[in-house]
């Protein structure tokens, strides 16, 4: 069994990093697993 995993953290995270920095540009960005912001787990238990 699969379970899908958000990851709003680091997007909020990043986010707020790249204000602080005054690096923050608006628009839309992606993040998959190479970003951090999904991922999955496996529960190999039998039910």
């Amino acid at each position: 069994m699969l379970s899908q995993l958000k990851g709003t953290d680091t997007a909020v995270y990043e986010t707020v990093k790249a204000f602080a920095e005054g690096t923050f540009k608006p628009g839309v960005v992606d993040y998959g697993l190479k970003e951090g912001g999904v991922g999955f787990s496996v529960n190999l238990n039998k039910m």
